[in-house]
């Protein structure tokens, strides 16, 4: 008959590691460690430095837009303005009409004053209705800003506080800083002809 062999043999214990084998492998271990450290400061620094960029570039942006904002501002202020001081010009001669009428209904004919007198006094009434609102440009050289000192809708002062390479513009509502190699030329151009 058969013997039947139950599973209460002993198993084959396992095979010894050499010394040498786990020092090889702890060492490896190590490396394996030692690397996967590295490659996450690697990662934590590129990432940081990431972000940093990206900072920097949204700062910038974020000025740039800024400065292209103010730019547009004091462009349209300025030529408001100018198109005001154009539009005071213009009623010269609606001025010159109505103080003839007056005249004539008041001393029943025109007047006796000379017309240079005359044209004194209508020029002094445009000057006071276009210095009743004021553009102050402040610039830290206003040289190139002499003409505009004449004309009465402009105020033109230098500004010791202004960033370098700008100049700033101010109304009664509020005021802004313009590049000042793009205003200069911009602000000839509008105020040609006066």
């Amino acid at each position: 008959m058969a013997k039947i062999i139950k599973g209460t043999e002993k198993p084959t214990a396992p095979v010894k590691k050499s010394p040498i084998m786990k020092g090889s492998l702890y060492r490896e271990q190590q490396e394996i460690e030692a690397l996967y450290a590295q490659a996450e400061q690697d990662r934590k620094k590129i990432i940081s430095e990431g972000k940093q960029q990206a900072a920097s570039a949204k700062e910038q942006a974020q000025i740039e837009g800024a400065n292209q904002a103010f730019a547009e501002a004091s462009k349209q202020a300025l030529a408001l303005f100018v198109e005001r001081a154009k539009y005071c010009i213009d009623l010269k001669g609606q001025l010159k009409q109505l103080s003839d009428e007056i005249s004539q209904k008041i001393l029943g004919g025109k007047l006796t004053l000379p017309k240079p007198d005359q044209e004194k006094i209508l020029q002094a009434s445009i000057n006071k209705l276009r210095s009743r609102r004021k553009l102050k440009i402040q610039a830290a050289n206003i040289s190139s800003l002499e003409k505009l000192r004449q004309l009465p809708e402009f105020e033109i002062e230098a500004g010791t506080d202004l960033p370098a390479g700008f100049l700033r513009m101010t109304t009664e509502v509020g005021s802004s800083l313009w590049d000042e190699k793009a205003a200069i030329p911009k602000i000839t151009e509008i105020t040609t002809g006066f």
